[in-house]
């Protein structure tokens, strides 16, 4: 009976080593598939953040672009602007100039018939 008492007490105490061995390797596996997890988590949010930043980025690009294009676009136009102002400035003073060279003209004509039509006594 003792003998029976010794192996069941074996039994019962290889059983809690077995139970408990298996439990830890149970613990170790999760800790370890936790980890894994983890990991795989950190690295999925980081691609997820990296191209959160590129869109971002080309959002940002896309502004800048579109900004500098809208610029450009102004300042051609306002070039153009001026090119036409200064167009029509010249032309303004080019017919200003006819007109006084034509007024010249007459007025020396007319002076010219006067002396010789009308020629001084004395």
């Amino acid at each position: 009976m003792e003998q029976a008492r010794k192996h069941l007490l074996e039994t019962v105490a290889e059983n809690a080593a077995i139970e408990s061995s298996g439990a830890a390797i149970a613990e170790a596996q999760a800790r370890a598939d936790k980890l894994v997890i983890e990991g795989e988590s950190a690295v999925r949010l980081a691609l997820l953040d990296s191209q959160a930043k590129d869109l971002e980025h080309e959002a940002e690009l896309h502004i800048l672009t579109e900004r500098r294009t809208a610029e450009l676009e102004y300042r051609r136009a306002m070039t153009e602007l001026e090119i036409e102002r200064a167009k029509r400035m010249a032309e303004i003073e080019t017919n200003k100039l006819r007109s006084v060279i034509k007024t010249i003209t007459v007025l020396l004509f007319l002076s010219f018939f006067l002396v010789f039509s009308f020629p001084l006594r004395n």
